[in-house]
């Protein structure tokens, strides 16, 4: 979303916040593979045949996709913000621990159909706090592994139409 408005404020760099976002769309996968790896095995296997052609996609768009000319940013960045992002982190931090709560209570009070619909719900904003309770929720490898595949889904087709609604033109090609 982020980029999404900045490519509206300072077009000249919109073709270079669109491969951003392709690029941690991208990303998103294997981050969610070796995170799944560290947290149960099993499931990283399963996830590995399901990110496959998603990511040769991603790689491929990101490098072959025309990126027409480097031109430089006519907005004034503020100098007054922290680099660390302190504030932004804390807010991650809390919203982390609410999603998992609330996946948990979802998959305790409606079963493997909750799982599904929790994963689709919390892939929209967090894909890692998905990943992170599903593992740990004592289901089958396969189920976990097609729930973080819902939630990357919602996560990329969110993406998709936030930069759709949001971005300029250059930002939507």
């Amino acid at each position: 979303l982020q980029f999404s408005r900045q490519s509206r404020v300072d077009p000249p760099v919109a073709n270079a916040l669109a491969l951003g976002v392709i690029g941690a769309c991208t990303m998103l996968l294997p981050r969610v593979v070796i995170l799944s790896a560290f947290l149960n095995v099993d499931v990283a296997g399963a996830l590995i045949p399901m990110s496959a052609i998603p990511l040769v996609l991603g790689i491929t768009m990101f490098f072959f996709l025309p990126r027409g000319a480097v031109e430089q940013s006519t907005v004034a960045k503020p100098d007054h913000q922290s680099p660390l992002g302190l504030v932004a982190s804390i807010r991650m931090a809390i919203g982390f621990q609410i999603a998992v709560s609330i996946l948990a209570l979802i998959r305790q009070t409606w079963g493997t159909p909750g799982l599904f619909a929790g994963a689709a719900a919390l892939g929209l904003t967090d894909v890692d706090a998905l990943t992170v309770s599903t593992c740990r929720s004592g289901n089958p490898a396969h189920m976990i592994a097609q729930a973080i595949t819902v939630g990357v889904i919602s996560n990329t087709v969110l993406k998709l139409a936030l930069s759709a609604g949001f971005g300029n033109g250059k930002f939507r090609k």
